[in-house]
């Protein structure tokens, strides 16, 4: 018995169901308020200065383009370049800085629409501030975030899905007396390394480095609007990444 051929709603509703989903893509994202899916994130954070009380939270989120099991912790580095020829005392978080310790870190468990890996077991906070990294200007701060968990407590990833891999807070402690804090600031969400148990000595290491931005410019932020502080600098697209990432070494 012969079969007319399929017709042309027939034929297109055979490829919708047999076409391949897009293929997922990793990325970094970096917003206030909230992790980037989040309905209250945003790019740009505006703060009056006129109080030393609260904190500004941002945070630092991540999408894979194929799952990760056996994740142990994350390093975060995030880059600051400041408006001014050289960082003001407001944004001196070392010891014996202006606002020393007014700047920490965690793992933002509940504060986010993003998916926690952490799930409150994470540990760890702000591990380093080198002034004057990424390029040598007395304008720049390196953030260095480390969060981990028990080695025998490791997490698996989903492909796609954004996590949040933690939360910079900044407190608002000392305006007052410390200036600079209406000043434009832009800060640079460089990389994501994600720890894997160690392996054999000789053998090569299973850590998965990010360092691609997300959609748009979602790997970076601004403080005040980020006015003088050469946001155009920033990468706007994954496929420039490669040539403007050196800058920030």
């Amino acid at each position: 018995m012969l079969f007319p051929p399929p017709g042309r709603a027939a034929l297109l509703l055979l490829a919708a169901v047999v076409a391949p989903a897009p293929p997922a893509s990793a990325g970094l994202h970096l917003t206030w308020n909230d992790c980037a899916q989040g309905s209250g994130a945003s790019p740009n954070l505006d703060f009056a200065c006129s109080s030393s009380s609260g904190q500004s939270a941002l945070f630092c989120a991540f999408t894979l383009a194929q799952p990760v099991d056996s994740v142990l912790g994350v390093e975060i580095v995030v880059d600051l370049q400041h408006g001014s020829p050289v960082l003001p005392d407001w944004w001196r978080f070392e010891a014996g800085g202006c606002r020393e310790k007014l700047l920490r870190a965690d793992d933002g468990l509940g504060d986010t629409d993003c998916l926690n890996p952490w799930t409150g077991g994470a540990a760890g906070g702000v591990a380093t501030l080198e002034q004057g990294m990424p390029r040598g200007a007395p304008n720049q701060l390196r953030i260095k975030v480390t969060l981990g968990v028990p080695s025998s407590e490791p997490r698996s990833l989903e492909a796609s899905t954004m996590y949040n891999a933690a939360r910079i807070l900044i407190s608002h402690g000392s305006t007052s007396s410390c200036g600079g804090c209406a000043e434009g600031a832009c800060l640079v969400l460089n990389s994501i390394l994600i720890r894997r148990p160690p392996r054999p000595e000789g053998a090569p290491s299973t850590d998965v480095r990010l360092e691609e931005p997300g959609a748009g410019t979602l790997n970076w932020a601004t403080w005040q609007g980020g006015g003088g502080a050469a946001c155009e600098s920033v990468p706007t697209r994954a496929a420039t990444w490669g040539a403007i990432k050196r800058l920030y070494r």
